[in-house]
This record gives structure tokens, C-alpha cells and sequence, in this order.
């Protein structure tokens, strides 16, 4: 499954390839070659939408979809 996201937190957009998802929060490499890398904590993200169009909210919904991606 690709793993480039937007990330929606308090209004504020943040896209990139989803490299990792925890307790601690949500962080996306957000090029490739600059290698920036920008981590949004958790309890901040609003919704999230993967490059496929779907959308995700809710701090379960988010976690299951986090799990999946990077399975």
C-alpha cells in the first residue's frame, strides 16, 4: 500500500510518506531529497487522507489505518 498521506492537525496540512505511527505521533518524511522529516503528535491530528482519496478520523480509525499502512 503506497504510504503518501495528508495529514489535517488544528488546520494545518502536512504531507508526506508515512514513515512511522505511535503513541507518540505521526511521522512523515516529506521529501526525498531533502530528507525532511516533520513528526505531528497524535492527539493534533484532525483527519488524515491517504493518496487513494480515503479519509480517516478518530484516534481508532486513525491507529488501524497507521497499522495497516505500514504492515
Amino acid at each position: 500500500m503506497d504510504s503518501h498521506i495528508l495529514v489535517n492537525a488544528g488546520g494545518h496540512c502536512f504531507a508526506g510518506a508515512l514513515q512511522k505511527a505511535d503513541e507518540n505521533g505521526v511521522v512523515l518524511k516529506q521529501s526525498e531529497k531533502s530528507g525532511i522529516m516533520v513528526r505531528i503528535p497524535l492527539e493534533l491530528c484532525s483527519y488524515v487522507i491517504h493518496v487513494s482519496g480515503e479519509r480517516y478520523s478518530g484516534k481508532e480509525e486513525l491507529t488501524a489505518f497507521f497499522n495497516r499502512i505500514l504492515a
